[in-house]
């Protein structure tokens, strides 16, 4: 009777293990994967690490999302995009969809910078009936097609795919809009050290702050842009819908808090960890930060120049939140479960990416 007993415990046991905690729930990662690449050159664009470092960070990836377990997932800078994708969703045992953004002049995958064809990815669960609906080009010209692109100046896109999650649809919104810095007295008070410290000069101050306000309305252009590209999808298909990406900016950013307000969007951070920085771009934390920051070019010997020597500084000393994951208004407050950053320690030595990634869980759909 004992036996029988014991038997019958540890088969709960190994029942309740197994069993999903709390079913209904949906599990959303957002992860910057960082291509590792200068986005100097022309044949072939400056790399900051070797292959099999790159490797690496690609391996700890797959193991921390086979970890969480994720519903969905969005990616930026997956390079070369469509192999990265495919690779990774075998990996992981998701199903894929993809955009090419930076690419260059290329056909049928041949063409230049030969190691560099960058995008976005959106992954889901198997049977989730995932499909891409659409993509917008919030910026940049040119071509940028599955097997042929034809461009020399920076893109930026942003895509929305359908999964359907207790067979109710939902959008995912995924994004990556151009880097500028804010022109606000935290900026105008770098430049002025740098120049007393040499690094810049005073002569080059006003040319360098017209460029700091054109990169910066870019950035903006392209979260209107998305706005537009949202509204737009969300007439067309009335579904509930997450927004989540590597927006380059943070809330100060006055289109991203238009963004939210128009769309009245939710921020699960906020919810859950309220007067928490949340920072995923943090030098103060994942030296990967230090090749963005460095005053070389990934050659490690050609300097930087103008508004680049700034850029560095910033990412080498300002830590910041600009990875995010919004809900749209049909999920409510009460949905979220859980807001928490991830990749955010290292793992056998090493970081995953330069970004810190965001993992929210809801209570289910709407």
């Amino acid at each position: 009777m004992k036996r029988i007993i014991s038997c019958l415990t540890a088969l709960i046991a190994v029942i309740l293990i197994a069993a999903p905690t709390s079913p209904g729930e949906i599990k959303i990662v957002d992860y910057n994967v960082w291509h590792g690449i200068d986005g100097k050159g022309t044949l072939k664009m400056g790399e900051y690490e070797p292959a099999a470092v790159r490797e690496k960070r690609f391996k700890l990836l797959v193991a921390g999302l086979k970890e969480m377990d994720p519903d969905i997932i969005g990616i930026q800078e997956a390079n070369k995009v469509r192999s990265y994708s495919k690779r990774l969703a075998r990996d992981i045992d998701r199903d894929a969809v993809w955009k090419v953004g930076n690419s260059g002049i290329k056909l049928f995958g041949l063409g230049f910078p030969v190691n560099f064809s960058e995008g976005l990815a959106v992954f889901a669960r198997k049977g989730s009936k995932l499909e891409l609906l659409a993509s917008k080009r919030l910026s940049g010209g040119g071509v940028q097609r599955e097997w042929f692109s034809a461009h020399l100046e920076e893109v930026r896109y942003a895509v929305a795919a359908r999964v359907r999650i207790a067979d109710r649809p939902l959008i995912v919104f995924n994004v990556h809009t151009h880097f500028g810095l804010i022109p606000d007295e935290t900026t105008r008070g770098k430049i002025d050290g740098m120049i007393a410290r040499g690094e810049l000069s005073y002569e080059n101050k006003a040319a360098l702050l017209k460029e700091i306000d054109e990169g910066h309305r870019w950035t903006e252009s392209d979260i209107i842009a998305l706005l537009s590209f949202i509204k737009e999808t969300v007439r067309k298909y009335d579904h509930p819908y997450i927004v989540m990406g590597d927006f380059n900016t943070t809330l100060k950013s006055e289109a991203l808090r238009k963004l939210i307000a128009e769309l009245g969007l939710i921020d699960p951070w906020a919810i859950k960890n309220p007067g928490q920085k949340g920072y995923t771009w943090d030098p103060t934390v994942n030296p990967n930060t230090k090749y963005d920051g460095s005053p070389y070019q990934a050659d490690g010997k050609t300097p930087k120049s103008g508004i680049d020597v700034l850029e560095a500084e910033f990412d080498r000393t300002s830590p910041r939140r600009i990875d995010f994951i919004f809900l749209s208004e049909h999920f409510g407050t009460e949905s979220v479960k859980s807001a928490r950053l991830i990749f955010n320690e290292p793992v056998d030595g090493a970081f995953v990416s330069d970004h810190i990634g965001v993992e929210v869980v809801l209570h289910g759909m709407p």
